[in-house]
């Protein structure tokens, strides 16, 4: 109920759907009670060298209307199967700037998981500290020539190669 449906495919085959709340609500996206498997918008994958990731669908639309290849996560973690088909890509998360700096922790905690799978990612910082800021504000508040040069501007994460610890004894 007072959810915009927003399905997912892979492969031409609806594979997931989401709802997003309007207003926003508590919850602010339901999936439906099956593994997310794949991204929002997965497939633009295969045929782009370079990929954007986003936390939210309407920010991978916003990109996509834009020309810039976009998938969503559809939250704050990364599965096997986007690991899988970006592994020859260049890498841009492009997340949520917040006060309490959850879009910038997950966007670093997501691009030192692809590090240690052997993908070197770029953080894209749309505002600075204490601004809320995603893609659609950016771009509504922006010209493209401003996000782009915001994607040039991004370094590329080094992260901490995880290793396994064996205690002695």
């Amino acid at each position: 109920r007072n959810r915009i449906t927003i399905p997912l495919f892979h492969n031409n085959e609806c594979v997931q759907i989401t709802g997003r709340a309007l207003p926003d609500g508590r919850i602010k996206y339901k999936h439906l009670e099956k593994p997310i498997e794949y991204a929002f918008n997965h497939d633009v994958i295969a045929n782009n060298k370079n990929i954007f990731l986003t936390e939210g669908p309407f920010d991978a639309i916003m990109l996509d209307q834009y020309g810039f290849p976009a998938i969503s996560l559809l939250g704050l973690r990364v599965n096997q199967n986007v690991i899988s088909a970006i592994q020859d890509k260049h890498v841009y998360l492009v997340f949520d700037c917040d006060p309490n700096e959850a879009g910038q922790n997950a966007a670093r905690r997501i691009a030192n998981k692809l590090y240690n799978n052997g993908i070197h990612a770029h953080i894209v910082e749309l505002g600075a500290q204490n601004e809320k800021v995603d893609v659609n504000s950016f771009l509504i508040d922006n010209t493209i020539g401003q996000f782009i040069d915001k994607v040039n501007a991004a370094k590329e994460f080094v992260g901490v190669k995880e290793v396994a610890f064996r205690r002695n004894g």
